[in-house]
């Protein structure tokens, strides 16, 4: 660029930036389900209470089934927002912000549920789940919550209608 402020692109092009960006923080955030439900399954299989593994009770085999649940929904709603984009579906901004939202919402239910059932050991440095709550707080403050992403993009869709 010769000059600072140079317009190099158009509107659309931003858009296709923001639409690329939204898939990449729905993969980080993917990535932050898979991590932390495996934190959470192993720590509940290797902690024993009254002689046994956590993991054999059954509230925290439904709430590590529910982690399961969300981060596969996740990884389907990431890869779909992947293939829209890459196939240049007409909807693609909206289904890319769709992907962002939730799998963002999943990574810091799934974050906050390993927290918990790390119990006091969730805030120590000796396990690295305090990084994943830091990471998807951190997603979701930058990005914005599910509601505003989801009306930022219905927005931009009318706007091209």
């Amino acid at each position: 660029l010769d000059h600072p402020g140079e317009r190099i692109a158009d509107a659309s092009v931003a858009a296709s930036i923001e639409s690329l960006a939204a898939v990449g923080a729905a993969a980080v955030a993917l990535g932050v389900c898979e991590a932390a439900s495996a934190l959470a399954v192993a720590y509940a299989r290797g902690r024993e209470t009254f002689g046994k593994p956590i993991a054999t009770y059954q509230a925290l085999q439904h709430r590590m089934a529910d982690m399961v649940v969300r981060s596969e929904s996740s990884r389907a709603v990431v890869y779909r927002a992947a293939w829209a984009l890459d196939t240049r579906q007409a909807d693609a901004a909206l289904i890319a912000a769709s992907a962002k939202a939730y799998a963002v919402e999943s990574a810091s239910v799934i974050a906050r549920e390993t927290v918990q059932m790390h119990g006091g050991n969730g805030f120590t440095w000796e396990y690295n789940v305090h990084r994943y709550l830091k990471l998807a707080s951190t997603l979701e403050q930058h990005y914005g919550r599910q509601d505003d992403v989801i009306e930022r993009a219905l927005v931009a869709v009318e706007a091209t209608l």
